[in-house]
């Protein structure tokens, strides 16, 4: 069995709720044929492209040309509603509105002056990341790092503690050798017939991050090699349907090994390897050749 020693939060947080989950989707690189499970998150990441714009100064129009150009493969596939075109730019005409980019009390950090994706050697494993912004605080001068969380669900997130949070923290201070104690969490909250903006700023202390960020984050990922050099990963049955439930749980009903999980996992899945950025995988080869 190969030893996983390349992650990132999402990868850390899904061993934590299930290791089964886990192997599924990031072992073996796993997601349903039908798409039902992207969509989900894809809709999250064309309005961080959105936002992107705005924040680079972009017009409405330019908003909203980058948030349609990255969702159009994916429209249509939200039985719901929830998450469509006209909700999405919705959502970014409101957000341009609310939140004018001339108005922020904070200044966007040239991206000229640091890349907010890369890669920190943290001993027993690699840990991967991409953060939204680096801002610096118009009144005083301080580094903070700002996170856009695009959910249906309220009360899903937790700002403090907040694992990715102090992880984008301690990072982006390594990259840069800067103190950062700060995070803002700009929460995009929607449903189908509301949109609601919300924003916290949370302390993380560079003692707080060193004494426990540091140390679970290797507890986990050392967990986690652990599974792979036993060749083995529990499930935890009490996730199986949480948050609409798991893409997974098909084939959790059966063996593994046995003739059903072999040809549900070949008929009702496909290989689609999830990177933290786009070309996390391209830079790590740079780095290993």
């Amino acid at each position: 069995m190969k030893v996983i020693d390349k992650l990132d939060n999402s990868m850390m947080m899904e061993f934590a709720s299930c290791p089964r989950k886990f192997y599924y989707r990031y072992y073996l690189n796993l997601t349903s044929k039908d798409g039902s499970s992207i969509f989900k998150p894809e809709f999250g990441s064309a309005l961080h492209a959105g936002l992107e714009v705005h924040y680079g100064g972009g017009t409405m129009q330019e908003i909203i040309d980058a948030f349609c150009l990255y969702w159009l493969p994916y429209e249509g596939n939200d039985r719901t509603g929830v998450r469509c075109m006209a909700k999405g730019i919705k959502i970014l005409e409101q957000y341009k509105e609310t939140f004018p980019a001339s108005q922020e009390h904070f200044e966007i950090v040239s991206k000229k002056d640091i890349e907010l994706a890369g890669a920190v050697d943290m001993g027993n494993f690699l840990f991967f990341y991409r953060a939204d912004l680096l801002v610096r605080d118009k009144l005083n001068g301080q580094y903070k790092v700002l996170d856009h969380k695009t959910t249906a669900y309220k009360g899903f997130l937790t700002p403090k503690p907040n694992q990715q949070l102090c992880g984008y923290a301690f990072a982006l201070g390594e990259q840069t050798g800067e103190s950062i104690e700060t995070a803002i969490l700009n929460v995009l909250y929607f449903t189908k017939l509301k949109i609601e903006f919300m924003r916290e700023e949370i302390s993380v202390p560079k003692d707080y991050i060193e004494q426990e960020w540091v140390k679970d984050v290797r507890v986990w990922a050392e967990t986690i090699a652990n599974s792979c050099r036993i060749d083995h990963f529990p499930k935890n049955t009490s996730q199986c349907t949480a948050y609409g439930g798991c893409q997974f749980i098909h084939l959790c009903k059966h063996k593994m090994g046995s003739p059903v999980h072999s040809t549900l996992l070949s008929s009702l899945y496909t290989e689609h390897k999830w990177e933290p950025y786009v070309g996390a995988r391209d830079d790590l080869k740079k780095e290993e050749s």
